[in-house]
């Protein structure tokens, strides 16, 4: 099927996220960028779901289409990226490692990591060189009080966001993008 030249599979891709922040970050950031490539996206939380609630969901549905999927994990205080899939990988033996992206640490590392210096600066927050090792609590300690929420403070984030700078600051935002935005198939 080809739209506005760009040639678009009649697949579809399931996104799977842990919780708001993480479905905020894909819907608004990634989403687009895999647009193409997808008759239709889906973003999925699993955080809240029962484990074989999930189970069901991949073997009826995402197999059964042949649909692709990605399943993003924060590597919270996990030693490495490794151990976290294989963490996963043992709760929930349907997945497979190549499809699991760990985010390092937390996805609120994705959210600075596209900040530039002129925007951190504008929004009175630290410039990061790199955010590799940003967790939630780093992430509310800097909050300007002109924002009322975590959820307003992010939103703001986004609106200047950019790609360029995250992948120079973030080793997993790197990762995902090389592996799943910039190849040509997934």
């Amino acid at each position: 099927m080809i739209y506005g030249g760009c040639r678009m599979s009649s697949k579809r891709l399931f996104i799977w996220v842990e919780g708001d922040d993480d479905e905020r970050f894909v819907d608004r950031i990634i989403k687009n960028k895999l647009e193409s490539r997808y008759q239709s996206i889906s973003i999925i939380k699993y955080s809240k779901m029962k484990k074989d609630k999930i189970k069901e969901f991949f073997i009826r549905i995402i197999k059964k289409m042949k649909a692709d999927y990605l399943f993003l994990a924060d590597l919270d205080y996990e030693p490495c990226i490794t151990s976290k899939k294989d963490k996963i990988i043992n709760k929930k033996d349907y997945l497979t490692s190549d499809r699991i992206i760990v985010v390092c640490k937390e996805i609120e590392s994705w959210y600075l990591a596209g900040i530039n210096q002129a925007d951190s600066k504008r929004n009175k927050i630290p410039f990061f060189d790199n955010t590799d090792n940003i967790f939630k609590d780093t992430f509310k300690e800097i909050k300007p009080k002109k924002y009322d929420s975590l959820i307003d403070f992010k939103l703001e984030l986004l609106k200047c966001f950019k790609d360029d700078i995250a992948v120079s600051k973030n080793q997993s935002y790197k990762y995902f993008c090389s592996r799943f935005i910039q190849s040509r198939t997934t």
